[in-house]
Protein backbone atom coordinates (compact mmCIF):
# COMPACT_ATOMS: atom_id res chain seq x y z
CA UNK A 1 0.00 0.00 0.00
CA UNK A 2 3.17 2.07 0.62
CA UNK A 3 3.81 1.84 -2.90
CA UNK A 4 0.76 3.84 -3.94
CA UNK A 5 0.91 7.48 -4.52
CA UNK A 6 3.89 9.65 -4.99
CA UNK A 7 6.97 9.08 -3.79
CA UNK A 8 8.75 11.52 -1.56
CA UNK A 9 12.51 10.35 -2.66
CA UNK A 10 11.00 11.70 -6.39
CA UNK A 11 9.21 14.67 -4.86
CA UNK A 12 11.90 16.09 -2.61
CA UNK A 13 14.00 18.70 -3.65
CA UNK A 14 15.36 19.91 -0.93
CA UNK A 15 14.92 19.52 2.85
CA UNK A 16 16.56 21.83 6.29
CA UNK A 17 15.26 22.13 9.24
CA UNK A 18 17.07 24.74 11.54
CA UNK A 19 19.76 24.93 8.64
CA UNK A 20 21.07 21.13 8.89
CA UNK A 21 19.88 19.01 5.74
CA UNK A 22 16.92 16.33 6.19
CA UNK A 23 15.50 14.12 3.83
CA UNK A 24 12.55 11.38 3.15
CA UNK A 25 14.33 9.33 6.86
CA UNK A 26 12.82 12.75 8.46
CA UNK A 27 8.89 12.05 6.89
CA UNK A 28 6.49 9.18 7.62
CA UNK A 29 3.67 8.05 5.56
CA UNK A 30 -0.32 8.18 6.05
CA UNK A 31 -3.30 7.84 4.82
CA UNK A 32 -5.75 10.14 4.93
CA UNK A 33 -8.93 11.21 2.52
CA UNK A 34 -6.62 12.41 0.05
CA UNK A 35 -4.60 9.45 -0.38
CA UNK A 36 -1.14 9.17 0.63
CA UNK A 37 -0.06 12.12 2.90
CA UNK A 38 3.60 12.26 4.53
CA UNK A 39 4.20 14.05 8.09
CA UNK A 40 7.77 15.39 9.25
CA UNK A 41 8.69 14.83 12.70
CA UNK A 42 6.34 12.23 13.65
CA UNK A 43 8.23 10.60 16.13
CA UNK A 44 7.07 7.38 14.86
CA UNK A 45 9.37 3.97 14.86
CA UNK A 46 11.71 5.60 18.11
CA UNK A 47 13.04 8.88 16.12
CA UNK A 48 13.98 11.41 18.45
CA UNK A 49 11.62 14.88 18.22
CA UNK A 50 12.90 17.54 16.64
CA UNK A 51 12.79 20.98 18.49
CA UNK A 52 13.51 24.44 17.67
CA UNK A 53 13.90 27.75 20.05
CA UNK A 54 13.40 30.22 18.39
CA UNK A 55 11.06 31.55 15.21
CA UNK A 56 12.04 32.95 11.60
CA UNK A 57 13.28 31.80 8.69
CA UNK A 58 16.27 29.96 8.97
CA UNK A 59 14.86 27.93 12.27
CA UNK A 60 12.10 25.92 10.71
CA UNK A 61 11.38 23.56 8.45
CA UNK A 62 12.28 24.22 4.30
CA UNK A 63 11.49 22.18 1.80
CA UNK A 64 11.15 22.73 -1.95
CA UNK A 65 9.32 19.53 -3.70
CA UNK A 66 8.28 18.85 -6.94
CA UNK A 67 4.86 18.08 -7.16
CA UNK A 68 5.06 15.55 -10.14
CA UNK A 69 1.69 17.42 -11.92
CA UNK A 70 2.12 15.53 -15.36
CA UNK A 71 1.54 12.38 -13.59
CA UNK A 72 -2.04 13.36 -11.96
CA UNK A 73 -4.15 11.30 -13.30
CA UNK A 74 -7.35 12.68 -14.42
CA UNK A 75 -10.63 12.49 -12.25
CA UNK A 76 -13.99 12.09 -14.44
CA UNK A 77 -15.61 14.49 -10.91
CA UNK A 78 -14.76 16.55 -8.30
CA UNK A 79 -16.18 14.87 -4.63
CA UNK A 80 -15.65 15.89 -1.47
CA UNK A 81 -12.39 14.43 -1.40
CA UNK A 82 -11.05 15.26 -4.69
CA UNK A 83 -11.10 18.28 -6.94
CA UNK A 84 -9.07 19.95 -9.89
CA UNK A 85 -6.83 21.50 -8.06
CA UNK A 86 -3.00 21.40 -8.43
CA UNK A 87 -0.72 21.57 -5.36
CA UNK A 88 -0.15 20.31 -1.95
CA UNK A 89 -1.88 20.51 1.41
CA UNK A 90 -0.23 20.96 4.75
CA UNK A 91 -1.37 21.26 8.20
CA UNK A 92 0.94 21.92 11.18
CA UNK A 93 -0.45 19.89 14.19
CA UNK A 94 1.33 17.89 17.23
CA UNK A 95 2.80 14.21 16.98
CA UNK A 96 -0.12 13.39 19.91
CA UNK A 97 -2.65 14.23 17.26
CA UNK A 98 -4.02 12.58 13.82
CA UNK A 99 -3.54 14.78 10.69
CA UNK A 100 -7.10 16.75 9.45
CA UNK A 101 -6.01 17.56 6.16
CA UNK A 102 -9.31 17.68 4.69
CA UNK A 103 -10.97 19.83 7.58
CA UNK A 104 -7.34 21.93 9.18
CA UNK A 105 -5.32 21.63 6.17
CA UNK A 106 -4.36 24.66 4.12
CA UNK A 107 -3.52 24.76 0.52
CA UNK A 108 0.29 25.93 -1.33
CA UNK A 109 0.20 26.36 -5.20
CA UNK A 110 3.18 24.89 -7.34
CA UNK A 111 5.45 27.56 -8.49
CA UNK A 112 5.43 29.71 -5.64
CA UNK A 113 7.03 30.06 -2.25
CA UNK A 114 5.33 29.85 0.88
CA UNK A 115 5.82 31.24 4.23
CA UNK A 116 3.93 29.87 6.89
CA UNK A 117 4.36 31.23 11.15
CA UNK A 118 3.45 29.19 14.03
CA UNK A 119 2.58 29.52 17.40
CA UNK A 120 1.75 26.99 20.08
CA UNK A 121 -1.23 27.24 22.33
CA UNK A 122 -1.77 25.21 25.31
Amino acid sequence: MDRLGHQLEDMLLSCKYRGELCGPHNFSSVFTKYGKCYMFNSGEDGKPLLTTVKGGTGNGLEIMLDIQQDEYLPIWGETEETTFEAGVKVQIHSQSEPPFIQELGFGVAPGFQTFVATQEQR
